[in-house]
């Protein structure tokens, strides 16, 4: 037990991980020259990073005519980078536990490359079929946000199982 304020807490209920510096860069390197930082409190910081390269795009950028397409774009985004980022953390910790931010910054390269080639291939002829049907005006913007949107959430999830299936067969591998 432990006194904290007027109250004596057990142990367990006390965080033992601390706070995240948010913009004191010269403590933070400190933390990182002695060694301080956590694992764990690395990955708070990863997933405080990929919130922000979620987040910023949206500030700036009208992509749908309806707002709420926007924020259901941006709501499946923050949860698939939060998942995402949680599971492949599980998923190496249930494993070895070794290297994990140079397994995520390696396999996600690669994981986003592969995707973007697969996607132009499939997405080019999609593209100018689309382009065709706009030129007639047959086609509503209003569809064509929702196939967008769609095909956005789509990439995201087939992006989180690619990843998430390359930390299993690194894990497999390794025991």
């Amino acid at each position: 037990m432990r006194l904290v304020g007027k109250a004596h807490v057990s142990e367990k209920f006390i965080p033992t991980t601390k706070t995240m510096i948010w913009f004191d860069i010269k403590q933070l390197e400190k933390e990182l020259i002695a060694g301080n930082l956590s694992e764990k409190e690395g990955l708070n910081y990863l997933i405080a990073n990929m919130i922000l390269f979620s987040a910023i795009p949206y500030l700036a950028s009208n992509r749908y005519q309806n707002p709420w397409l926007t924020f259901i774009q941006f709501a499946v985004d923050l949860l698939i980078t939060v998942a995402l980022v949680r599971a492949t953390f599980r998923i190496n910790t249930n494993g070895d536990n070794n290297h994990y931010f140079k397994r995520f910054l390696g396999l996600s390269f690669v994981t986003t490359v592969r995707l973007v080639v697969y996607l132009l291939i499939a997405l080019i002829p999609v593209e100018i079929i689309i382009r065709f049907v706009e030129k007639t005006n047959s086609i509503d913007k209003n569809v064509n946000d929702i196939f967008m949107l769609l095909l956005e959430i789509g990439t995201g999830i087939t992006y989180y199982f690619m990843l998430t299936k390359s930390f299993r067969r690194i894990n497999e591998k390794g025991q």
